[in-house]
């Protein structure tokens, strides 16, 4: 079983530029609710926060929350984790490298079915990027997070979520 443990200071999805840094609203899809929060990356300070001045894990918003000291906007798991509380997939934070990208397409859990993503941000803003494609922004990467199967791209949805597929989680 793994976890996801690491924490964004906010979280961010894609957005068309907007006059406020951030905007949340609360859509609901049939009887399921949403909160959205969407954020211009050029106007809030995003970061990707694993380990403490220690090298402990995190291990929970809370505990972010007291390291940090102040008040953040907002928080949110990101990536998939081990049991040991590592990153299975790239995770950079500030510019440095501290996990390289995960290569594996093995047939067992979400996080290895391919195409799986990268969300980073760049020298060129905020992305999500097949993890193939992450090579083509070394050295321009800034924060990075390597997750599981990006579930929609280009409104087409990944071949292996389908209606009775075994991939419900």
């Amino acid at each position: 079983m793994t976890k996801s443990l690491v924490v964004y200071a906010l979280l961010f999805l894609p957005v068309l530029a907007f006059a406020d840094p951030i905007r949340v609203t609360n859509p609901s899809v049939g009887s399921t609710s949403y909160q959205v929060v969407e954020l211009d990356p050029k106007q809030v300070d995003l970061k990707l926060h694993w380990k403490n001045a220690n090298g402990a894990p995190y291990e929970s918003i809370e505990a972010l929350r007291s390291a940090l000291g102040k008040k953040f906007l907002m928080a949110t798991n990101s990536g998939i984790y081990s049991e040991a509380m590592a990153p299975m997939g790239v995770h950079v934070e500030r510019g440095n490298t501290l996990v390289k990208v995960n290569r594996s397409c093995a047939s067992t859990g979400n996080f290895f079915k391919c195409p799986n993503g990268v969300f980073m941000l760049t020298d060129q803003g905020a992305k999500v990027v097949y993890r193939a494609e992450y090579e083509k922004f070394r050295g321009r990467v800034f924060e990075a997070s390597q997750s599981g199967p990006i579930l929609m791209r280009n409104r087409k949805i990944h071949p292996a979520f389908r209606k009775g597929s075994g991939n419900a989680k």
